[in-house]
């Protein structure tokens, strides 16, 4: 591994969706594989489209498949929590690169803080050194 760190400029939209893939990808890593199927349903299809019935079906059955998957990859119903040594640290690092941008984005849009877990203190759960983010003006 090399020391190389790196800068990255977002925009705040562009931000929110690197919150939202490193938490599907991380959330695979624990096994909760039914994700997959949630974040396809926040894509809606127009009413119109004449395939909608069958579409709704196939991700029904393909929600239902990822549970099965889930089930047998996790050998029973639950999933493994994020500090679990049963997965692998690169779902970890998404998870706490994850924690520190949504941390950041929180106290941007809302100074007075607030009790969602967003306003957490990022918690190191990998074995990578949090990464430090701030806000350019």
């Amino acid at each position: 591994m090399s020391d190389h760190k790196y800068t990255l400029h977002l925009t705040e939209r562009q931000a929110r969706v690197i919150v939202d893939a490193l938490d599907l990808f991380s959330r695979i890593g624990m096994g909760q594989l039914k994700e997959v199927a949630y974040v396809l349903r926040q894509n809606p299809l127009p009413s119109s489209d004449p395939d909608l019935e069958a579409r709704t079906t196939l991700l029904s059955e393909i929600r239902d498949k990822l549970d099965t998957l889930s089930r047998y990859w996790m050998k029973g119903p639950g999933f493994y929590g994020i500090t679990s040594k049963s997965i692998s640290d690169r779902f970890r690092i998404a998870f706490d690169i994850q924690q520190v941008i949504r941390h950041r984005l929180a106290w941007d849009r809302n100074p007075q803080g607030d009790i969602t877990v967003d306003f957490d203190n990022p918690t190191k759960t990998s074995e990578e050194d949090l990464p430090k983010i701030e806000t350019v003006k």
